[in-house]
């Protein structure tokens, strides 16, 4: 074991725990069959999020929308159409 040549001091240092990484379950985009069937807070909380970081016209190429689609979605949600990266028209 490489501890086997270090102080005890050092192996104590060397068998610490490093620091905590967590990662969002739902950082990248998901299906929209999935998305659908979540709740309705976290439709609140991640397409702001999607819609910043990917813009609208990647979700909706990725979710199979077309812009009115997608613009009921978002009043459906009560989220405003003008937010993000690109625009619909």
């Amino acid at each position: 074991m490489p501890s086997d040549r270090m102080s005890g001091k050092a192996k104590r240092d060397y068998r610490r725990p490093g620091p905590l990484i967590t990662y969002s379950l739902f950082e990248d985009l998901v299906p929209f069959d999935v998305f659908d069937r979540m709740k309705y807070e976290q439709h609140v909380q991640l397409l702001p999020k999607w819609r910043e970081k990917l813009g609208d016209d990647y979700i909706c190429r990725e979710w199979g929308l077309t812009g009115y689609g997608f613009k009921v979605v978002l009043e459906t949600l009560g989220l405003s159409s003008h937010k993000s990266k690109s625009t619909i028209q």
